[in-house]
């Protein structure tokens, strides 16, 4: 045959008396558009077709099937080797009066359910060296299952976990359907629950007689009555027999050490075959239990951060979402009233300190008659800062913040910002904002764009009718507290 091809065309093998075509060790790479789906047209009497070791990988499942539509009465199909790695419900659907398919030595790492249950004619399936770890019950139909006479699925790397004891008990019960079974199918994995169990199945061990076996496992016992019994004729014998390897590890101690001078004991690990898995409901059980306590404890720990996070992040606009909500509210529980120092105080930045001194100051207090705060004139000399915004916010009445680029690079203003927050929430006071400038993103903080989202502003402008209705809604802000006979 040819060791390479590269193109096929249509209807190549037109032949209506062709029967059996073998087309292995090609090299064809079924998914190049140069090798054509319709190549095996034109055959209506083919029966069994070989294509080992060629390339099906990448094929789509609609050439696939077009590849054999034209073959009615196609009935053995060997694709072992053919790189096939992912199949799915459609793939094989070209195939439905195929009796006998092999896939045997294909990277085929999962099956989907039922993926097999439309071949209504499929009694031979061989599926062994491929990477399948797994076998659910949904994997083969009932009425598939029954149907197969010959199944082979060695030389798969079997996860020995619960999910595959039903697999275990199928192979167990129908044994002499399984090709290749008990030694061809191997755990490549074994839960920790089974791993006491494995190898004790055995408890009482008379006699043993493996003339025709290369390999002795005896390995995870404990031969407690064996002390008696070393030196006798039955193991002088078994250094002469056919026994290649004589695994007895996990074992006690003394038996290793007695039986050195019988036997080699090598150190590798003996396999675990799936004929000797076992695993009990109760284990099976509770590592569901298990599984079920930690897939809950970690959703509940990620909606907790998650909910952690949101409120971080978002705690300046909750809080004065709640101040909004309550604030009036007859049950609210009311300061008693007092004397203040001060009817507002100004919070502000050093930059905009001119514009509070002459347009601020000479309005709210030389026109309108309100004592205001002003850190640069009114706090105590030589007193401590922190203590000072404390004193002068407990000694006023209303707080205003006059907003602006220099105020929200100011850590000091970020501070009273922070700190009139917290202290207006136990009175039912109003905090008034004022904006200068617009804020840009880069210095906006998460207590300004609160402030911002849950509380008016006024903004300052240099035409003549924005400043005047800038300095009517200010004073309106500050109505129950202006003198009335100022008012």
């Amino acid at each position: 045959m040819h060791k390479f091809i590269a193109g096929i065309d249509p209807g190549t093998f037109t032949n209506p008396s062709l029967e059996i075509l073998y087309m292995s060790d090609n090299n064809i790479y079924f998914s190049h558009d140069t090798i054509s789906s319709k190549m095996f047209a034109g055959c209506p009497r083919l029966v069994l077709l070989q294509l080992d070791h060629n390339n099906f990988a990448n094929v789509t499942d609609t050439k696939f099937q077009e590849l054999f539509q034209d073959n009615p009465i196609l009935r053995i199909v060997y694709l072992g080797y053919n790189k096939i790695e992912n199949v799915t419900n459609s793939t094989f659907k070209g195939l439905s009066h195929v009796k006998e398919l092999n896939l045997y030595s294909n990277p085929i790492k999962d099956l989907p359910d039922g993926v097999f249950d439309h071949l209504v004619n499929l009694t031979i399936l061989r599926l062994d060296d491929n990477q399948l770890s797994e076998i659910r019950k949904t994997t083969f139909g009932a009425s598939t299952r029954q149907r197969l006479r010959q199944l082979d699925l060695s030389g798969n790397p079997y996860a020995c976990t619960c999910s595959l004891r039903w697999f275990r008990s199928w192979v167990m019960h129908e044994r002499q359907k399984f090709i290749n079974f008990p030694k061809g199918y191997v755990c490549a994995t074994v839960s920790s629950s089974s791993s006491e169990q494995v190898g004790k199945t055995q408890r009482n061990v008379t006699r043993y007689v493996g003339e025709s076996d290369d390999n002795l496992k005896l390995n995870s016992n404990d031969f407690g009555r064996l002390q008696g019994l070393l030196g006798s004729s039955s193991f002088q014998e078994l250094s002469n027999s056919h026994q290649s390897d004589f695994l007895l590890s996990d074992s006690n101690y003394f038996v290793r050490r007695n039986l050195e001078g019988y036997v080699s004991l090598p150190t590798a690990y003996g396999e675990v075959y799936l004929s000797d898995f076992i695993l009990s409901d109760q284990a099976c059980l509770l590592s569901q239990s298990t599984s079920l306590l930690t897939a809950v404890l970690a959703a509940v720990l990620v909606v907790f951060m998650l909910t952690f996070l949101m409120l971080y992040k978002y705690r300046w606009h909750i809080r004065l979402a709640l101040y909004e909500a309550f604030r009036g509210n007859p049950q609210r529980q009311q300061q008693p009233e007092r004397e203040y120092e001060y009817d507002v105080f100004v919070s502000y930045a050093n930059e905009d300190v001119d514009w509070v001194r002459q347009e601020l100051i000479p309005t709210l207090e030389g026109r309108h008659g309100l004592r205001l705060c002003i850190h640069q004139r009114d706090f105590p000399v030589g007193g401590n800062i922190i203590d000072n915004i404390s004193t002068c916010v407990h000694s006023s009445k209303r707080v205003l913040f006059v907003l602006s680029p220099h105020f929200a690079r100011s850590r000091w203003c970020q501070f009273e910002l922070v700190f009139c927050q917290n202290y207006v929430m136990e009175r039912d006071d109003v905090i008034v904002l004022t904006l200068l400038a617009p804020i840009s993103g880069r210095d906006m903080t998460d207590a300004i764009s609160a402030m911002f989202k849950t509380t008016t502003y006024l903004a300052w402008g240099e035409e003549d009718d924005a400043r005047k209705a800038f300095w009517g809604r200010l004073v309106l802000a500050f109505h129950d507290i202006v003198p009335r006979q100022v008012a």
